[in-house]
């Protein structure tokens, strides 16, 4: 080797060694249960800090200090927030989560008011005084629902106190109080189970009589608030947010099968292929190739799906061949998210594995969405067709804009469905302008202005028709929120999209009905042959009750109302028999998710209305 080479290299050893070396940053988590790491006797609980230490690349450590059970007192009491502050140095981050045990003044750890307010201002004082950025959180929603269905706030005084703290001392805030709520919402009241330590009797060791927490989190929970934080961590623009890696962790996500599943397990059906046996497992999210070879196997020879089974349960190889035996039935629908959310699920499996199985089975049932439309762009409740009303034209329950959504994905290349080829994405383009023109046509206006939509429409004349017997032709405000909430999620609208949205805000603030609670009440055990009733609601009149609709709202007069088995339409919930009256959702909250986001989306694509 020549000098001059020789030289080099001891000159390129040389320089190296004055290399600026890499900054490295640490996360101190600071909080309560919700947030802790656990030890293996708790498992399958699992605070959110444990994925969210999994998300940053080599230049961020973690170093979850969460414990449960602890309060801002019981932290500072016991030495631990002293501890971070030994540690802590310029740059790194304290994300400080509290409230859960401070709240509580039934509880040893409670902290006063003034006093948790004071103990806040003191992690972000003495968090600046070493350099480091201190991050508020409020604390995280537990799982408590309604009798409507609703998310119901659990932390009201102390979320609050958290919000005041960071808006005085100008200090980052994720709202997980908030943000959780409403994940929690879009799962529903029982889906959302699936977030939280949720176990059967028997299904694992260190739970041998079940668990049923609504405070601590899955594996599956704890991740999907660990993605919440980090979305916020975005939105904040903080450096950190450069530093967040993104683990090929793939889950198929169970919400949107709630429907089908929550039929299988509570209603026993002697027309089903399979019923479910007594304390059989699910799958995790996780298990993708699973739950995936499930959803191909209640796949029929149409390319359809039937309704009302768990695409998460364990079979038996009985169950399986029993399933398989079934392959030729034409029982194939849209109904309780059907058809398209099974489509969805195996092009996110596909995108995961790149099993070929998964893409044929998907381009099967783009298929048969094609093959059901209607020429007015419309889509039946079944296909093939039945003689009865399940061949209108429904947006009952988000089918119909559960398929828009699918074939929105495919229309604007979303990588998932990167095995369509041109001459079928082309079809499947056409048929979303189709449905988006058949939506466009049927938003209701009887006395004059445009207001919203029915559940069920007449497949030849769109006009609003009758669905079961006590489903009337009406203005639906339930399905019709979910309509507008798809039509505001398109990037760029087009003129007519924007004034149906415009129009439907304004019915929807002109039908809210306000001081109106729905109630749950005990009621005699009643057996009909339709279902067992074992409580009754009733509407009271209540001044913090937040705004509420009613369901159905009459044609010409706009009136609320409901609706008996026997078709004839009554003007309050007391009028209805108590069997349908405890046993379907007369009222809704969903209008109120269209008017929280309707100012943003006004102000991004109607600025000249402001």
């Amino acid at each position: 080797m020549g000098t001059k080479h020789i030289t080099c290299i001891i000159i390129l050893f040389f320089l190296a060694g004055f290399a600026p070396r890499e900054k490295r940053t640490t996360v101190w988590l600071i909080g309560d249960s919700t947030m802790a790491d656990k030890e293996i006797k708790a498992y399958p609980e699992t605070g959110w800090g444990m994925p969210f230490e999994q998300f940053f690349d080599s230049t961020v450590t973690v170093d979850n200090r969460a414990k449960n059970g602890r309060s801002t007192k019981s932290f500072i009491a016991e030495g631990r927030w002293d501890a971070v502050m030994k540690e802590i140095k310029p740059g790194d981050y304290a994300f400080i989560q509290f409230g859960h045990n401070d709240e509580v003044p039934t509880k040893t750890n409670y902290t006063p008011e003034d006093q948790f307010q004071q103990n806040l201002i003191r992690f972000i004082k003495e968090t600046r005084e070493k350099g480091a950025n201190p991050i508020l959180i409020t604390p995280v929603a537990r799982r408590k629902f309604d009798t409507a269905g609703t998310i119901r706030e659990t932390h009201e005084t102390y979320a609050a106190l958290v919000r005041k703290v960071a808006a005085a001392q100008n200090t980052p805030l994720i709202d997980l109080d908030k943000e959780s709520q409403a994940l929690l919402q879009q799962f529903g009241p029982e889906n959302s189970k699936w977030l939280f330590n949720y176990l059967l009797p028997g299904e694992h060791p260190n739970y041998p009589e079940g668990r049923q927490d609504d405070t601590h989190f899955s594996e599956f929970g704890a991740r999907k608030m660990a993605e919440l934080v980090l979305n916020d961590i975005r939105s904040l623009h903080l450096d950190l947010a450069n530093h967040i890696a993104h683990p090929n962790i793939v889950t198929i996500n169970p919400e949107p099968f709630a429907d089908n599943a929550g039929h299988w397990y509570a209603i026993f059906n002697k027309e089903n292929i399979i019923n479910p046996l007594p304390g059989k497992p699910r799958y995790q999210p996780t298990d993708v190739r699973s739950i995936a070879d499930n959803i191909i196997l209640f796949q029929k020879k149409n390319g359809g799906w039937p309704k009302n089974y768990d695409p998460f349960a364990i079979l038996t190889s009985a169950q399986k061949d029993s399933v398989i035996n079934a392959k030729d039935q034409t029982n194939t629908t849209f109904d309780n998210g059907s058809t398209y959310n099974q489509i969805a699920a195996l092009a996110t499996a596909w995108s995961d594995l790149h099993d070929d199985r998964y893409s044929t089975a998907v381009i099967k049932g783009l298929n048969f969405i094609l093959a059901a439309q209607y020429h007015n762009g419309g889509w039946p409740q079944y296909y093939p067709l039945e003689s009865n009303y399940s061949r209108c034209i429904t947006f009952n329950d988000g089918a119909y804009e559960g398929i828009m959504r699918v074939l929105k994905d495919i229309k604007d290349k979303k990588p998932q469905y990167a095995f369509v080829d041109h001459q079928l994405w082309q079809k499947l383009t056409t048929a979303y302008d189709k449905g988006m023109d058949c939506i466009l046509k049927t938003q209701i206006n009887d006395a004059g202005t445009p207001t919203a939509w029915c559940q069920q429409y007449d497949e030849s004349s769109l006009k609003p028709a009758w669905a079961r017997k006590f489903e009337p032709p009406s203005i639906c405000n339930k399905e019709s929120a979910d309509l507008v909430l798809f039509l505001m999620s398109i990037e760029d609208p087009s003129p007519a999209i924007k004034t149906a949205i415009d129009n439907a805000v304004a019915w929807f603030k002109a039908s809210v009905i306000a001081n109106t609670r729905v109630k749950t009440i005990p009621a005699e055990r009643m057996v009909t042959p339709f279902r067992v009733s074992i409580s009754d609601r009733i509407v009271v009149v209540d001044s913090t009750a937040p705004p509420i609709w009613t369901r159905y709202y009459e044609l010409k007069t706009h009136r609320p109302i409901f609706c008996n088995r026997d078709s004839k339409i009554v003007y309050s919930l007391a009028e209805v028999t108590r069997e349908r009256r405890d046993g379907y959702g007369w009222y809704t909250y969903s209008p109120q998710l269209v008017l929280d986001q309707y100012p943003a989306w006004q102000s991004a694509h109607l600025p000249s209305s402001h």
